[in-house]
């Protein structure tokens, strides 16, 4: 356990809910869905844990076009729940047209084009585009803690990687943690100097080559502030993903956060306890 002092107020947290609650059988932003065992919300377990370290640290959520609205109405309805309006913060990610199998632009009503979220690979440039990213660097913010909402253990204000962060003199800290057999989450790695992160739908190819046990990607990672603004305006790589849209069979287009690791300046993986961290909630299996 890594132990000392930082200054909290040179933190602030970015939350990933671009994504909706259909998987959950829940209409509605992800985040809007009540968790069984906790009876409350992801937006609100998460709150408890901002509200708890420091009600005035600055949040900001990164939504989609498909949840933007309902989620600011969400946060609205239950009064931010206890949290400082003022630093609480929502921007858009990008959202891209989807195609057909043979390759033409997907169209619906009215003739307009079917447009899906671009995956949180958006992050960095929507951050950088949006009015946050200034608010933040007039702010005197100098770590940026990145959390997917689905995950209700997910650490807020995680001290242990902020200090992370001074030990090791690094920019970049993700929590990874031991990889169950077939698990479908993506395995870290490197290539070269650099830290990458290999999809699981493509880590079964080459699986049988590995030595060893794999280490896992939570999502989890704490970034110097300083490193999101120069991860911003990279030539990002488009991942194909297939959905079904009113019964048919289309693609859409993704940009994956991991990605863009292969230019960070320096990075530590803290080994970590799944049960204390990593518990995500994709499904109704998972509940």
């Amino acid at each position: 356990m890594l132990t000392g002092e930082i200054d909290l107020n040179k933190v602030g947290i970015l939350v990933l809910a671009g994504g909706d609650g259909s998987r959950l059988g829940f209409d509605g932003p992800k985040g809007a869905f009540v968790v069984p065992r906790f009876k409350k919300s992801l937006f609100e377990i998460l709150a408890e844990k901002v509200r708890f370290k420091n009600k005035h640290t600055p949040m900001a959520i990164m939504t989609s076009l498909n949840n933007h609205g309902a989620t600011l109405a969400f946060f609205e309805k239950n009064n931010f729940f206890g949290l400082c309006r003022d630093k609480c913060h929502f921007f858009m990610q990008e959202s891209t047209p989807m195609s057909t199998q043979d390759g033409h632009m997907l169209r619906f009503a009215q003739n307009a084009l079917s447009l899906a979220p671009s995956g949180n690979g958006d992050l960095f440039d929507a951050f950088a585009k949006s009015g946050v990213c200034q608010l933040w660097k007039k702010l005197g913010i100098e770590y940026v803690q990145v959390a997917p909402i689905d995950n209700p253990l997910a650490p807020v204000v995680d001290v242990e990687m902020l200090l992370a962060h001074r030990l090791y003199n690094v920019s970049l800290i993700v929590r990874g943690i031991r990889k169950r057999e077939d698990e479908s989450i993506g395995s870290l790695g490197r290539s070269g100097n650099k830290l990458c992160v290999v999809e699981y739908t493509q880590i079964k190819e080459i699986a049988k080559f590995l030595p060893g046990e794999s280490w896992g990607y939570t999502g989890l990672f704490s970034m110097t502030f300083n490193q999101m603004l120069q991860l911003q305006g990279r030539d990002p790589i488009w991942h194909k993903a297939y959905k079904t849209v009113q019964g048919r069979t289309v693609i859409k287009f993704e940009k994956f956060i991991f990605d863009y690791f292969s230019g960070v300046a320096s990075f530590k993986v803290l080994a970590s306890d799944r049960n204390k961290f990593f518990d995500p909630i994709k499904s109704q299996q998972d509940l």
